[in-house]
């Protein structure tokens, strides 16, 4: 048998059973990516982001009648922007420092009033422009961080590269909720303690609480007193008596108080010159004088005169009698500020 006779043999069966198929490639029936979120879990996190916007709005409605609205305002969205990009940026590492933050956050919050109540008294020493700042960052901001980080701690994502989703979508909800918040209340401010700057902040420590063991809520006991009862911001009978022993120095003695959208309304009497004002935070609305100047008493016809005679003098021009028509009219109207020029 030749060499080519050999090699032209066909291979046994032992040989042809020994080579196997290629293995079948397993078909795709699921995303690459698991996904281990709970329905639970996301409402928590609504529920953390809505309280974190209410503590956002209170904080602000707090600061305004001191500050004033816009400087209280200026910097605000860009530290809570930064802040959730710190939290959920650096959660790995917060997480070794931090573990539990829920535990911590509404104990935190329900002391915020108290806290801000204190810092407060360095308005003057800070300033308008770094006074709100000062203020929230030792007030509502921690308790901001400590919120997100429990949101990101609820929402876990297979790799910290793929935090940036809910990160994005957590400030999203945190944005359109804080952006509603006024106009959904603007009718409300006031009406209810709820609805009040101290009433807003306790309502968002609430929601914080049902995510903290009732055990830990305990420690928040005093600070939820000094809010009902002996913070002049909170409470009506506690802000009187404070006001009127500060402004009783001045001569001043406040009648009614009472919270609007606008800020804090009240009727106060200057006990001296006997005066009667009402005031909206730093603005004058108007008052009248309570009796006739010195001297003068026999002029009175039982109205009461205004506190600001140029409002009279300028409608006064409408009783007086206009002289011939010149040709070519010209007159000059200078108002003592913007909007008394039009009655006239």
């Amino acid at each position: 048998m030749t060499s080519r006779e050999v090699t032209a043999k066909p291979t046994s069966s032992k040989s042809t059973s020994e080579v196997s198929p290629p293995p079948a490639i397993p078909k795709r029936n699921r995303l690459p990516i698991i996904l281990n979120l709970r329905l639970g879990n996301l409402l928590g996190g609504i529920l953390l982001l809505l309280g974190a916007a209410i503590g956002s709005y209170a904080s602000q409605l707090t600061l305004g009648p001191v500050y004033g609205d816009i400087p209280a305002s200026l910097h605000h969205p860009k530290i809570c922007s930064a802040i959730f990009a710190i939290a959920w940026g650096s959660k790995a590492i917060l997480r070794r420092v931090i573990p539990r933050p829920l535990w911590v956050l509404p104990i935190l919050a329900f002391y915020v009033p108290a806290i801000q109540r204190s810092l407060l008294q360095f308005s003057e020493k800070w300033g308008a422009e770094w006074g709100p700042i000062y203020t929230e960052l030792l007030s509502y901001y921690p308790a901001l961080l400590l919120a997100v980080l429990g949101v990101s701690y609820l929402v876990e994502m297979p790799s910290l590269a793929l935090d940036i989703i809910p990160a994005a979508v957590s400030y999203g909800i945190f944005k359109v909720a804080r952006d509603k918040l006024p106009g959904l209340l603007a009718h409300r401010i006031g009406s209810a303690w709820v609805f009040t700057r101290c009433g807003l902040t306790n309502l968002a420590a609430g929601l914080y609480g049902l995510f903290s063991p009732a055990a830990l809520l305990l420690l928040a006991i005093p600070g939820m007193i000094h809010s009902g009862y002996y913070n002049p911001g909170c409470t009506e009978a506690a802000g009187m008596r404070y006001l009127n022993a500060t402004l009783a120095p001045q001569n001043y003695t406040v009648l009614a108080r009472a919270e609007s959208l606008t800020g804090y309304i009240s009727v106060m009497e200057n006990t001296f010159e006997k005066y009667r004002v009402m005031r909206c935070d730093h603005s004058l609305l108007g008052g009248e004088w309570l009796m006739p100047p010195s001297g003068l008493e026999h002029l009175a016809n039982g109205e009461r005169e205004t506190i600001y005679p140029v409002f009279v003098m300028l409608e006064a021009v409408r009783l007086i009698r206009p002289g011939p028509a010149a040709r070519n009219p010209k007159a000059l109207m200078m108002s003592v500020f913007p909007g008394t020029g039009k009655g006239a």
